[in-house]
């Protein structure tokens, strides 16, 4: 084979390339004495860092947002403060406690004594009548159921009236009959306890009512004060039947006594009261005023 052949080999058995060796400077003994000292930049020689582009200026907007939030976050606290500490009290008041006051110890209240009839002479017949209240149609009502169990002329019917709570007071059945008569301060006049009657005749049935003063009161102070009352009275409501129209108030006398009366266009219907000896008497017809006091022992 001649030289021109081309030959192809593995490279097995071929050593490696031979290394070119690199040349090193020589090392001075001062360069080997001193260690490599870093480069010190005086500030002066530095120039302004530079700026990424867009970042310039963001700072100043942070601080803007950061004042926003601040005064936004003070101007809801003091909206929420207004609203807490001054209209939400407005409109929800606070609902305050009332003192629990202590106990005021009340005088005992003294019942009713027993009614006791004021007659002396037992009259032709007695009712017992229980009133609901002292209200004027509640005992209008009794009173004309009670009418109609007649009796013959010229005789008497003792009521006893009752309550709920037993014996009924003059002045409560006396201010429901006429509830002008409140003004009056009866209750500062009359004793508790009354006897109430029916006269009966040919004319109709006519109440008559018997009281009696309490102590201290003189029948001059009661007959005055029912003189002013005279135009208030609700005179119709002490009749168990229309008394008519009535003409106006004179002064009268039966046997010693003073009397007070006015008389109804209906016959029979002759409004009397005045004082006699011990007892404030009430007639619904002047015939049964004057039957009524011998059963009075007067």
């Amino acid at each position: 084979m001649d030289d021109n052949e081309i030959k192809i080999t593995t490279g097995e058995g071929a050593g490696p390339a031979p290394l070119t060796p690199v040349e090193v400077p020589p090392v001075s003994a001062e360069t080997a004495a001193a260690p490599a000292q870093p480069e010190f930049l005086a500030p002066d020689s530095l120039g302004p860092s530079p700026i990424p582009p867009g970042v310039e200026g963001q700072g100043d907007g942070a601080l803007k947002k950061i004042l926003m939030v601040l005064l936004a976050l003070i101007f809801i606290g003091g909206v929420g403060a207004l609203g807490y500490f001054v209209v939400f009290p407005l409109v929800f008041p606070a609902k305050t406690i009332p003192a629990v006051q202590p106990p005021v110890n009340q005088p005992p209240q003294t019942a009713l004594a027993p009614h006791q009839s004021y007659l002396t002479t037992p009259p032709a017949s007695v009712s017992d009548i229980k009133l609901s209240d002292f209200k004027y149609l509640t005992i209008a009502t009794a009173l004309q159921n009670e009418s109609f169990n007649q009796l013959a002329d010229g005789q008497f019917k003792e009521i006893k009236f009752s309550g709920n709570k037993g014996q009924v007071p003059f002045v409560g059945y006396l201010e429901g009959l006429s509830p002008a008569l409140t003004a009056l301060g009866a209750g500062a006049l009359f004793e508790d306890d009354f006897t109430a009657l029916l006269y009966y005749d040919a004319a109709g049935v006519w109440p008559i009512y018997i009281s009696k003063l309490k102590s201290g009161v003189t029948p001059e102070s009661v007959t005055t004060a029912f003189k002013q009352a005279e135009g208030v009275m609700d005179l119709a409501n002490f009749y168990i039947s229309s008394p008519g129209v009535f003409k106006g108030f004179k002064g009268g006398k039966l046997s010693a006594y003073s009397t007070r009366y006015n008389v109804g266009s209906q016959s029979g219907a002759s409004f009397n009261y005045g004082m006699f000896g011990n007892y404030f008497i009430i007639s619904a017809n002047f015939n049964g005023l004057k039957g009524v006091l011998p059963l009075l022992g007067l």
